[in-house]
């Protein structure tokens, strides 16, 4: 099941692109790893090459986010230094939905690098306690 803030997500992020070009929405290229990811799940993978892609798509994305964000937090705050304040708090008011869908896709990411040890490491307490 998608997260709501997927669509609008992706709508601020390309509305933000075409505005400035680069900025918010160039982070969202590197993150090719995701989106292979993603379709990944629609083919029939080893499940730990699926673990091992969510790892690592977990990794890349939260690099892009966490420099996006710093990116964001320092544009945001030269604005609001310039007196720039109703539609700065719209900006950040569309900033929180992208943001929230990102920590929806890492808590996501991270689920899935992880579910598989956790899956093996209670059927052999089980197999030990028979």
């Amino acid at each position: 099941m998608l997260s709501f803030f997927v669509r609008p997500h992706a709508l601020v992020a390309f509305a933000f692109w075409f505005r400035f070009r680069w900025g918010s929405a160039i982070f969202s290229t590197f993150a090719y790893l995701v989106n292979l990811l993603l379709a990944s799940r629609f083919l029939n993978i080893p499940k730990w090459v699926a673990r091992y892609m969510s790892g690592m798509a977990l990794l890349i994305y939260a690099s892009c986010c966490g420099t996006n964000w710093t990116w964001q937090t320092v544009y945001t705050w030269k604005l609001l230094s310039a007196g720039h304040t109703y539609p700065v708090y719209a900006y950040v008011a569309l900033i929180l939905m992208v943001v929230w869908d990102d920590l929806v896709l890492m808590k996501w990411l991270w689920y899935k690098a992880t579910q598989c040890s956790k899956k093996k490491k209670e059927n052999e307490k089980k197999a030990k306690q028979r």
